[in-house]
């Protein structure tokens, strides 16, 4: 039986906690991408290259950052076990 079993089919304190920061990390790796779409392909109005390549790398580290979130929830909702292997 289920926590949300439990919990008469509401989500428990758990799950929703887990939710909203899943979805806080999907919020942002979507901006970043959106920044990253609009750095590399309208460069018209954007500084300088190395101000622009300078730029994708902020926005591709904070991607990998959320990812490594990602990557840690579903470590711990998954009791533990790794569902890839990490590159060391």
């Amino acid at each position: 039986m289920t926590l949300k079993q439990i919990n008469g089919g509401k989500p428990c304190f758990k799950e929703e906690v887990i939710e909203n920061i899943t979805q806080t990390c999907m919020y942002q790796l979507d901006r970043h991408r959106l920044n990253i779409q609009v750095l590399t392909e309208s460069p018209s109005g954007t500084a300088d290259h190395p101000s622009v390549v300078e730029s994708v790398e902020a926005e591709v580290k904070q991607m990998a950052k959320l990812m490594g979130v990602m990557g840690a929830i579903s470590y711990l909702n998954n009791g533990g076990i790794l569902e890839f292997e990490p590159e060391l």
